[in-house]
């Protein structure tokens, strides 16, 4: 207790001495170095409000570069990159997230709504209650989302859930239906409305695109899902697949023409399902299908006739025996066959989505046939003659590559692919005058200034707060070593003070004040500084 008690003591009496600059100083520079560093800890000095978009999404490499894009085909630029994730101005996170909805780059991983509504959940709400929370947030962050989009103006989603059978085997069904209504001068085209059912789909729990119906309130029509359509993601893939696979065929079949350039386009066919059948009929063959006999015996027999009957009607014939008896016997036999030429029948089920026809156009760069002259020691000369002939040259080599590689395109595509389905050009590269990128001055000082700015105001605050505090407090000059070992000397041989350094009582001589004083200074010499120091305060 005595040690803090002497340390508050000599605080206090410290703070005393110094002049009200001092004091003001020794009480700010404290104070502005904890705001500075909760300021800068905090994150706000020298950085604007931004958010990420898509609620934080982490972007791979190639949905990083693919979002960079659509961001700049949509007029958004104002946004930076920071590893895996994009930031733009929080006042304007919206609209970057409808640009990504509708460019089909938008996750469905909303937070922030669901934060603010399970903030007014308490600790006895029901499960039917959070459950009504969660589609209320949702149900506000898909229209917020949606009504950002460029050209819609208003927009709401309804779902509704059907559960069918019984437990355990309940399944449950979403359908939804998204109205929106179109800014003025505008119209839903079936691409945004591809893009915005894709979008809610992926938003929505348990909702599958073929359940949304959009409904345009400008015309009110409503576009239902089209399974299989042309807008379907089945067939934009199946399209895209077979793009990638002819380009990667053709590229390779082209790869000794350095810088050739392979455009193609596919055409599916749009039969859905297609079954071929075929029967063939061999009439030298044949083959028995039926065959029927029938038998028939028939016997009878007759006895002669006798004599003849009696006149009266009522008398009963005569039984005299007549002659011998007669047998008859009768038999028939039928048979029928029914024979037909064989016959074979064969079935083919071919499948969906094939390519129909294929396109590809070819660019031939023109060095490549320069380099194939070359090659087979052709030069340009120096006289007209040599230059016309090796013009020449060059062009039947131009039309020779080229009837060359129509050919070997033509088959790597379908044979059905139309007869200029081929199109090879000669082009000659023209190397974009890009000019250098500089950086203006200012924006590298800016933003070295909003990186390291903080940091250096407060090293230069805490600079000059130990400067006004160096200045704010006077010292003591210790005394020179030379003139404190002659003064020493001299006591020490007047006998004043002893071999280990106490004053030694001379009852010879009396005390004289300057005895005193060094009387003193041997016994607290923290007394006498301070003393000393006083004076020389009000002196100067």
């Amino acid at each position: 207790m005595n040690s803090l008690s002497d340390s508050f003591e000599k605080a206090k009496a410290f703070a005393r001495d110094l002049p009200p600059s001092g004091r003001w100083t020794l009480i700010g520079v404290p104070l502005a170095l904890m705001a500075g560093f909760a300021l800068l800890l905090s994150g706000n000095i020298g950085t604007r409000d931004e958010a990420p978009v898509s609620w934080g999404k982490v972007f791979a490499s190639s949905e990083l570069r693919s979002a960079e894009q659509a961001l700049i085909e949509a007029g958004l630029t104002d946004f930076r990159t920071h590893g895996q994730r994009i930031f733009v101005p929080a006042a304007e996170v919206d609209a970057y997230n409808a640009a990504l909805m509708v460019d089909g780059r938008l996750p469905g991983d909303s937070l922030s709504e669901f934060e603010r509504q399970f903030d007014k959940s308490g600790l006895f709400t029901s499960r039917e209650q959070l459950a009504d929370l969660r589609n209320i947030a949702l149900r506000k962050e898909v229209r917020k989302t949606l009504a950002a989009v460029k050209d819609i103006e208003s927009a709401d989603v309804l779902w509704s859930v059907k559960q069918s059978g019984e437990w355990p085997r309940r399944e449950k069904k979403t359908a939804a239906t998204v109205s929106l209504m179109p800014r003025r001068g505008t119209a839903l085209t079936p691409e945004r409305v591809a893009s915005i059912r894709s979008a809610v789909a992926g938003m929505v729990p348990d909702l599958s695109e073929e359940d949304i119906t959009v409904l345009d309130q400008s015309t009110g029509a409503a576009h239902a899902f089209e399974a299989n359509g042309p807008l379907d993601d089945r067939t934009q893939a199946a399209v895209a697949a077979h793009t990638r696979r002819y380009r990667e065929t053709i590229s390779q079949a082209l790869a000794y023409i350095p810088g050739a350039l392979v455009n193609v386009s596919v055409d599916l066919d749009p039969v859905r399902r297609e079954v071929e059948r075929r029967q063939s009929v061999d009439s030298k063959q044949t083959v028995t299908v039926e065959s029927a006999e029938t038998t028939r015996n028939r016997s009878s027999n007759q006895t002669p006739p006798q004599g003849e009957p009696g006149v009266a009607s009522n008398q009963p014939g005569s039984v005299s025996v007549g002659g011998p008896l007669t047998e008859t016997r009768d038999e028939q036999s039928d048979s029928a066959m029914r024979v037909v030429p064989s016959w074979t029948t064969s079935e083919r089920e071919l499948r969906a989505a094939k390519p129909e026809a294929v396109r590809v156009a070819v660019s031939i760069p023109e060095s490549y046939h320069d380099a194939v002259a070359a090659g087979r020691g052709l030069t340009r000369g120096e006289d007209e003659a040599s230059k016309a002939a090796y013009a020449q040259a060059v062009d039947a080599i131009r039309l020779a590559e080229e009837e060359k590689v129509r050919e070997r395109v033509a088959t790597l595509i379908p044979a059905g692919s139309p007869a200029t389905a081929v199109h090879v050009t000669t082009v000659t590269p023209i190397e974009p005058d890009v000019p250098p990128l500089v950086i203006p001055w200012t924006e590298s000082v800016g933003e070295l200034v909003s990186r390291w700015g903080s940091t250096a105001l407060l090293c230069v605050v805490a600079a000059v707060g130990l400067l006004v505090l160096r200045r704010g407090m006077t010292l003591p000059e210790p005394a020179p070593p030379a003139a404190l070992e002659e003064r020493l000397d001299r006591l020490a041989v007047a006998g004043r003070i002893g071999p280990n350094g106490k004053v030694e009582e001379d009852d010879d001589q009396p005390k004289s004040q300057r005895d005193r004083v060094a009387e003193l200074a041997a016994h607290d010499p923290e007394a006498v500084a301070a003393v000393l120091n006083s004076w020389l305060r009000n002196a100067a």
